[in-house]
């Protein structure tokens, strides 16, 4: 299988995806691209029980995103503020190859649930790029505060029919 080519794991695998966004949380330009800061606050116990809640919920399809046999990145689809949503994160060192398009086409083959709908800092242009081609448009703008996870910003909001 070609290098940039990802395959999606079934949702058991997703238990390491974990450990990709851990390791590239630490990434100093990687958290201020994705307005997320999980590495300034709270500790990695924290971090892990937060993804042992996202897997162990049932309504959640998460999967690992491996490039050959490499993982590097998760995607999965979940609720957020009551509507269907979709969220991604591949490691720095894997950008820019194409593989989180390519993972959101697969996923999207995968989740019949329309619309869906993904929020990302408005800053973060190559994951709109991404979203963005696999067809979501941009609703709006909205300032969103900081919170424990997220520093305040002002995020793209988009939605896929």
């Amino acid at each position: 299988m070609e290098q940039n080519t990802p395959r999606l794991r079934a949702s058991g695998c997703a238990r390491s995806a974990p450990a990709i966004s851990r390791h590239s949380s630490a990434c100093r330009q990687t958290r201020r691209q994705a307005a997320w800061r999980w590495s300034t606050r709270g500790s990695l116990a924290e971090f892990d029980e937060h993804w042992a809640g996202i897997l162990a919920d049932r309504n959640v399809i998460a999967r690992a995103i491996l490039a050959g046999d490499d993982l590097v990145g998760s995607i999965n689809c979940f609720k957020m503020d009551r509507v269907d949503s979709v969220g991604y994160w591949i490691a720095r060192e894997h950008w820019g190859r194409g593989i989180a398009t390519r993972a959101l086409a697969l996923l999207l083959g995968e989740v019949a649930a329309r619309p869906l709908h993904a929020r990302v800092a408005r800053t973060n242009i190559g994951s709109i790029l991404v979203l963005e081609r696999n067809g979501f448009r941009v609703t709006h703008y909205q300032h969103v505060p900081a919170d424990d996870r997220f520093p305040a910003c002002e995020e793209a909001v988009l939605r896929l029919d």
